[in-house]
């Protein structure tokens, strides 16, 4: 019995954020109809802009749980891919787009099958390079500090990595 109370409260704890939200709309609507529709088109257009990568993040998902297993996991690591690693992570972190709250649920299956941290905060430490915004870093910053900041991140990285894999105690 007490089971399911916490359940429920778990849910109706999952839905206030929605239920609150839907409310401020209201009342909002209510007072200043054009600000309610000016909010939620506003609204609309962010939810648009991270659904994409949250559906890309959410198909990785599906499909490393389908094809990559635990066991298969501590297979590849136990083998030791060392500077591998550290190069696949820095490259992936790289490439990745979209907001990073969207890559936290597979970053968190990969810790859990076995990936150490050092791997994982490679990639998130080298997230902060953005090749296909260099250009408009260039325009804004100039080519020598855009060349500087750019390298800096991805030599320091594994160094960061590192460090943050000492202090987890979850490192290669």
């Amino acid at each position: 019995m007490a089971a399911m109370s916490r359940k429920r409260k778990k849910g109706i704890i999952k839905w206030s954020f929605i239920l609150v939200t839907l409310g401020l709309y209201a009342m909002l609507y209510v007072k200043d109809p054009a600000r309610a529709y000016h909010a939620l088109g506003i609204s609309l257009r962010v939810l648009l802009q991270i659904s994409i990568p949250i559906l890309i993040a959410f198909t990785l998902r599906v499909l490393i749980n389908m094809y990559v297993t635990p066991e298969g996991m501590r297979q590849l690591l136990s083998r030791g891919i060392g500077i591998k690693g550290i190069v696949f992570s820095s490259l992936a972190g790289l490439l990745s787009m979209g907001p990073v709250f969207a890559w936290y649920p597979l970053l968190k299956d990969f810790r859990e099958k076995g990936v150490p941290d050092l791997y994982l905060a490679n990639f998130l430490t080298s997230r902060a390079v953005k090749p296909f915004l260099f250009p408009v870093m260039v325009y804004y910053f100039g080519l020598a500090f855009s060349l500087v900041l750019n390298l800096m991140i991805l030599l320091f990285s594994p160094l960061v990595a590192l460090i943050t894999s000492f202090f987890t105690g979850k490192d290669t």
